[in-house]
Parts: structure tokens; sequence; C-alpha cells
């Protein structure tokens, strides 16, 4: 199609989400459950069937979604490269049986307002820290049901928004309980200038189906790049 493998994920995000609008008019529906692996492996859908309305809304969410499989199969897109559930596709959680795995991009991010997350989500990490002033984030990633181990990642792509003032030294912390210590870290500094992609490994986490972490910079600096389908936290896991 002419498409480099930044804007094919974006748009098969896109897809995702008016199927999942679809899918979601028929969750409304009273039913029997019924789940619905998306190719690949990596997502499921649990939605319903009893009405014809239903059929209908799960019909579309269909279409839509082998248009973006065949789309991606044709260009040849990585399988890391897969995007996550996003809140607004609440059925869009998945699960996995012994022996898959998968790769989850673009976890949600929040800013941590007076210690607390705000409720925009946005998709960019932008970290800052000036004396006694911080600008922390939680991202949240959407696990598989079924999940055994989870490792957290950051990569760079070839082509990138990736800028880092100071020290890009960033400390991972588990939401909850509050105080806890820090479970990983990730050093950003030095890393905009190198050339080509690059993967990072981070550390391993306990999985859970809503992982939210606490990222926040250990020194004064700034980190701000824009989170896509090469660039960003990512997550590798296994069942």
């Amino acid at each position: 199609m002419g498409l480099d493998v930044v804007a094919q994920g974006r748009l098969f995000d896109g897809l995702v989400e008016v199927a999942c609008h679809a899918l979601s008019q028929s969750a409304h529906e009273p039913t029997s459950k019924r789940q619905m692996l998306f190719a690949g492996g990596d997502r499921a859908l649990t939605t319903t069937k009893t009405t014809s309305a239903a059929i209908m809304h799960f019909l579309k969410a269909t279409a839509f979604l082998l248009a973006a499989l065949s789309m991606q199969t044709a260009s040849a897109i990585p399988a890391r490269n897969g995007y996550s559930s996003t809140p607004d596709c609440p059925v869009g959680r998945s699960s996995c049986k012994p022996g898959e795995s998968g790769v989850l991009r673009v976890p949600e991010m929040r800013a941590m307002v007076d210690g607390k997350p705000s409720e925009k989500i946005g998709h960019y990490i932008k970290l800052s820290k000036a004396g006694d002033k911080k600008h922390d984030q939680q991202m949240t990633f959407y696990v598989p049901k079924g999940a055994k181990h989870c490792t957290i990642k950051w990569d760079q792509g070839k082509k990138r928004k990736f800028v880092v003032n100071d020290s890009g030294l960033v400390r991972i912390y588990p939401t909850e309980p509050s105080g806890a210590e820090s479970v990983g870290s990730a050093d950003f500094t030095n890393w905009p200038q190198q050339k080509g992609y690059v993967s990072h490994l981070v550390t391993s986490v306990e999985c859970q189906e809503k992982l939210s972490l606490l990222l926040s910079l250990d020194s004064d600096g700034s980190v701000k790049m824009e989170q896509d389908a090469t660039n960003g936290w990512y997550m590798e896991y296994s069942c």
C-alpha cells in the first residue's frame, strides 16, 4: 500500500478501535459469552450473540479486523509490532494458552498530579525533574489472562522523535503499595544520538491483567519520546 511500518501500525490500531466500537455495542445486549481470537493469537474478544443486531455488530468488527490483518500480512510487519488493548475497548483484553507469546506496545501514559494519575490518557513519554519539581508518569499495560512471564523493554527505531536533556535515568516502581522499592531502571541518556534501531532490556515483572508502573527520573533532566510501532516502552510476555 506504500505505507511504512509506523503508518501501517497506526492504521491497524485505528481499525481495531473501529471494530471495538462495533463490538462494544453488541456487548450491552444480554447473551451467553463467546471468545473470539484475533489471528496472530495476541488478543481475544469476549462478545455476545443472541440477537440479529448483535450478529451484525460482530460481522462489522470481523470485516474491519480481517482487512487490517491482510494489510499486515502483505506488508510483512514484524510480529513484535502488535499493539496493546486500550481502555476504549474493554472487551479487547485477550487470553493466551500455554506455549503462546506476544508483545504489547504503546502503553497508556498518564501524568502524575499530586501523587495521583491524571484522567487524561496519552501515549508520549514525558518525564522531567528539576530540583523538587518532577513530572512523573504512570504507564499501564493490559496483559492477556494466563501470561506467566512478563518482561519490560524499550526501543528506538530508525525514525524517531526522541530527546533527552541531562540525565535520562528512569526508575520504575510498582504503583502499589505506596513507597515500594524500584523494580528496575532504564537509562535513556545519550541514546538519541545513536543511529539505527536498538532494543533495551529493562526488567522482568510479575504479570497482572492490568499492570501499572510508576516512572520517575532519578536526577535532574528530561526525556521525551513519541511512542509507536518501533519506539518506546513495550512488554514481551509468554504463557
